[in-house]
């Protein structure tokens, strides 16, 4: 069977008539309704193994690791960078335990979006002093919890805690032990819990936030512009960051972070994009295995072709530690930590990793662990503490000590959904003004524009993979040959250097007529000496809930956030067939032009803009499709997250600059595929075609 249908017609009419019966099995559009097992393997989950592309050298491990960085970074809305705007920190004592202060503290991300935390700040060490922020993980209210009795009975028997009641405050446990031993600690709250009340943390689908305008979080909306949970509190980390460097009595070349569970994936990633770290310490979350179970873990293409041990290992050099359990982590000792083992013995720096398994414990921060964290801060932090650094009994902080919200400091009026909506305009229009300073106007600001519009698109496409992939874990299109046994009696009555690429609904049956015969359509290629090629698009007339199926049962309220933080959108995996089409056709011809035609016609530019290849001309009739005017639903064949953000659909067409460009469907040329053209020197490539439908015989005749 012929995995991917590639027809070349190099000859005469009758010479293609020798196919014809070949062919005539694959021609019936009813075979075209239910996806091809061959295009499609199983569904990709946050469940699903996630061993760690090891390389080959640093040099390779280099380019590896800016593709992981650049992939966190555009799945969370955070390419480019939002500009960052005044803290307007609010800091109050609360209480000085003696050893140390504590304080309130509420800044802001977002204008009017409050990140809220207390700020541990040991009495008797010298500035500037080391600090280490703690990321909130997945208990509720963490910076108020105190664990159940009877979990706390267990514990105590067990030897996970020790301390009776300090031990039952085990996440404020850690900020204690950390300011005993002289580092300034930060404990934030997790969007939704404890003091961060604006929003709560599973808001959730809710179709009346699905509006054109004024949107809410997990609208289609929404995700056609990368705004997603994960997002926000990746943000809120990286201005937790900018402020807590900033304060006076801060070694800002001393910040560690650590977290465990949801807080160790927040620890993993702000590691991964931001240099200023000096040490990391996510624990009971770096694994091959589960990957993270919430929407505020996952966002559209997060983890196509990456994990949690990939985000991990882009720290390395520097110090690295980890903690593992009775859960998903495991297997971490095998699986896993001898990767990273591996790469920072390349960098000469073994000892900068370390893992502690603790697996005779469920998932946990408990007194074993947080000792372990010591350790590592000690060590890499330059505390200077003598070892081995045990924890003491402590006075527990109420609720009332610890809230940031007081008389003298009310909680906010902008609660809500209201206030979600707002949020969320305001990250649009913001991301809009950035892409707009974006569009070129010579060569300097065309390069940037590459750098940002195409950078992200090189993401968004996934045609790229700096190291080979295992062909077992991952979703592989099938080889193509143009010659394949099925075509063997299809033989060239002369050689050519120009192919025509037809992308269609209809796939090859387009060039049959009922009888089997040559469309007469495409005889104006073959007069001006062009062989004609077509393929087979996968999941046409389908949903993409249709065609990837049930997808990932963790929350079928987001399905589509499970789904595409691990599997390509259908629309991009229908341009990666048609690059992997151009691609083989470029090892045999020179000039190659792509006719996309009908609804197809939106799926050529993603294709063509991406890699090297032998593509001179593209035509296509775009049938003036936006994704931000024709998307509603995330089950649309057509939602590519992101795609609204850069440029939609002519943010893809631009980037096919400078090939010659002819453009049905539109009512003008679009100011970003007319401005980037200008920049290329290539202003006369693109042309709009109107008055006309496009067809083969009217593309013949264009050139």
């Amino acid at each position: 069977m012929v995995l991917l249908a590639l027809i070349l017609l190099l000859g005469s009419v009758s010479a293609f008539s020798q196919v014809a019966a070949q062919s005539a099995g694959d021609s019936n559009p009813e075979s075209q309704a239910q996806p091809s097992p061959d295009f499609v393997r199983e569904l990709r989950s946050l469940n699903s193994g996630f061993p760690m592309q090891v390389p080959d050298n640093l040099d390779q491990w280099q380019s590896r690791r800016e593709e992981i960085r650049r992939r966190i970074l555009v799945s969370q809305g955070l390419w480019p960078m939002p500009p960052r705007t005044s803290a307007n920190a609010v800091v109050q004592e609360t209480v000085d335990c003696g050893e140390f202060k504590v304080y309130r503290v509420t800044l802001e991300s977002y204008p009017g979006f409050y990140v809220t935390g207390n700020l541990y700040v040991p009495n008797h060490h010298t500035a500037p002093m080391p600090g280490v922020l703690y990321a909130h993980g997945h208990w509720t209210d963490a910076r108020f919890m105190q664990t159940d009795e009877k979990t706390f009975e267990r514990d105590l028997e067990s030897g996970a805690e020790k301390f009776n009641p300090s031990g039952s405050f085990p996440l404020q446990a850690a900020c204690v032990g950390l300011a005993r031993i002289g580092c300034v600690a930060f404990f934030y709250d997790m969007i939704g819990h404890a003091d961060s009340i604006q929003i709560p943390h599973l808001p959730g689908v809710r179709d009346w936030m699905n509006t054109e305008e004024r949107w809410g979080l997990f609208s289609p909306q929404a995700e056609l512009r990368l705004q997603n949970f994960m997002g926000l509190q990746t943000y809120n980390s990286l201005c937790v960051f900018d402020w807590f460097s900033s304060l006076p009595f801060i070694d800002s070349k001393r910040i560690g972070m650590t977290g465990a569970s949801g807080g160790g994936t927040q620890t993993m990633i702000l590691s991964a994009i931001d240099d200023r770290l000096a040490v990391s310490f996510p624990a009971v979350m770096v694994s091959t295995d589960m990957q993270g179970g919430c929407t505020c873990e996952n966002a559209p293409y997060l983890r196509i072709d990456a994990g949690n041990i990939d985000f991990a290992a882009t720290f390395a050099p520097k110090p690295l530690g980890m903690t593992a359990a009775n859960d998903w982590t495991r297997n971490m000792e095998n699986e896993g930590f001898p990767d990273l083992k591996h790469l920072y013995t390349m960098f000469g720096k073994p000892e900068n990793v370390g893992l502690f398994a603790y697996t005779q414990f469920p998932h946990n921060y408990n007194q074993v662990a947080r000792e372990a964290m010591y350790f590592w801060m000690n060590r890499h932090l330059n505390l200077g503490i003598e070892e081995p650094i045990t924890e003491k009994p402590f006075e527990p902080l109420t609720k009332e000590q610890l809230t940031v919200w007081t008389a003298e400091h009310p909680k906010p009026a902008n609660v809500g959904e209201d206030f979600e909506r707002d949020l969320l305009a305001w990250m649009a229009n913001t991301s809009d003004e950035q892409m707009r300073e974006l569009i070129p106007t010579d060569k300097a600001s065309l390069e940037k524009f590459w750098q940002v519009v195409g950078g992200a698109y090189e993401v968004i496409a996934n045609r790229k993979n700096v190291l080979k992939q295992n062909e077992d874990e991952v979703m592989i299109l099938p080889p193509m040959s143009p010659l394949s046994p099925s075509l063997s009696a299809l033989s060239p009555k002369h050689s050519t250097s120009k192919c025509l690429l037809v992308v269609s609904e209809e796939g090859k049956s387009l060039l049959l007529d009922a009888d089997g015969n040559l469309n007469p359509s495409f005889q104006g290629f073959f007069n001006r000496d062009f062989a004609v090629a077509t393929v087979d698009l996968p999941g046409i007339g389908m949903t993409e809930t249709d065609f990837y199926g049930a997808g990932n049962t963790v929350n079928p309220r987001y399905q589509y956030l499970y789904t595409f933080g691990y599997n390509d959108p259908l629309f991009v995996f229908r341009s990666k067939v048609i690059g992997k089409a151009i691609d083989e056709l470029s090892e045999m011809f020179s000039e190659i032009t792509v006719l996309g035609l009908g609804d197809a016609g939106k799926w050529v530019p993603l294709a063509v803009s991406q890699g090297q290849n032998h593509v001179t001309r593209v035509i296509i009739d775009t049938q003036g499709f936006r994704f931000a005017k024709n998307i509603t639903s995330t089950q649309d064949p057509d939602f590519v997250p992101g795609a609204t953000k850069y440029f939609d659909l002519p943010g893809m067409i631009a980037l096919c600059a400078p090939r010659e460009m002819f453009l049905f469907g539109e009512t003008e040329i679009p100011e970003i595929v007319g401005a980037v053209y200008r920049a290329s020197d290539a202003a006369e490539s693109v042309v709009m075609v109107q008055g006309a439908k496009l067809t083969p015989d009217v593309a013949a005749a264009l050139f």
